[in-house]
């Protein structure tokens, strides 16, 4: 299927994007030190119903560092979408691009259909097992270097059940080996929502599914608990045998929660 690829300016960044098929539009949010190729598997079948538009976060990818000016992750997002001249979304992303798409219904509900976080973050729940785990990959990108610090990152707990499936973890790895290091050597001005998002969930009326690997981390059970409890139109899947990059160790699982769900909208 033809892919359209391009790059926007988005108040003095550029961001890069792909967009494959035809239809309603469904966004794909990546997690932390990856790029949009972590959505290959899903690009694939998805774009089979679906306008697919997948994007380089800002710091990530093919897209712009960020500055030192502030700037916010959903108005990326929303100039994006303004720029494609595309009113009304789902919005689907995984670790912080969960975070990022819970964000952004917040800001902009009247541009989004369906939200789907998966193995999700959220604004203002602080994860403090992989805080520690995170201080010891910026300690070492310091000391030893960001190649080091790429190597322990990969070796996380998080990262272990897709480690344990070769073909995933070499993907994960190629990913992660062009990844620039930026955000473990330099302080991210990106701004939070405020009040965080764990604050308003309660103010989210849009049809949620919450996705998360079985095999995730007890905190990011905790989060997905909290969204499902509070997130008025929502439910709750958990893709067995699955951990914490659910859509790359079970794409077949993950694709059909997804497609039933938008189906059934």
């Amino acid at each position: 299927m033809e892919k359209k690829t391009g790059y926007t300016d988005l108040d003095g960044t550029r961001i890069y994007y792909e967009i494959t098929g035809s239809g309603p539009t469904l966004v794909l949010i990546h997690g932390f030190t990856l790029d949009s190729r972590m959505w290959e598997p899903q690009v694939k079948i998805f774009s089979q119903f679906y306008q697919v538009l997948c994007y380089d976060l800002r710091g990530f990818g093919k897209s712009d560092l960020p500055t030192g000016d502030p700037y916010s992750h959903s108005r990326d997002l929303k100039l994006l979408l303004d720029h494609l001249d595309i009113s009304k979304a789902y919005i689907l992303g995984l670790s912080p691009g969960g975070m990022i798409a819970i964000d952004f219904v917040l800001q902009y509900p009247e541009m989004v259909d369906a939200l789907i976080p998966a193995d999700s973050g959220l604004g203002g729940y602080n994860l403090i097992e992989f805080g520690k785990s995170l201080e010891g990959v910026v300690e070492l990108a310091f000391s030893s270097g960001i190649d080091e610090a790429k190597v322990l990152l990969a070796s996380l707990d998080i990262f272990k059940p897709a480690a344990m499936i070769p073909d995933v973890a070499n993907q994960i790895w190629n990913i992660l080996a062009d990844y620039s290091g930026w955000h473990f050597i330099n302080e991210d001005p990106a701004i939070s929502l405020e009040p965080p998002s764990i604050q308003q969930l309660k103010n989210i009326d849009t049809p949620t599914l919450i996705l998360v690997g079985e095999l995730d981390s007890a905190e990011l059970h905790d989060v997905s608990n909290s969204l499902h409890e509070k997130i008025k139109d929502s439910r709750k899947e958990v893709l067995s045998g699955a951990g914490h990059v659910s859509n790359l160790e079970d794409p077949e699982q993950f694709n059909t929660m997804v497609l039933e769900f938008l189906a059934g909208l």
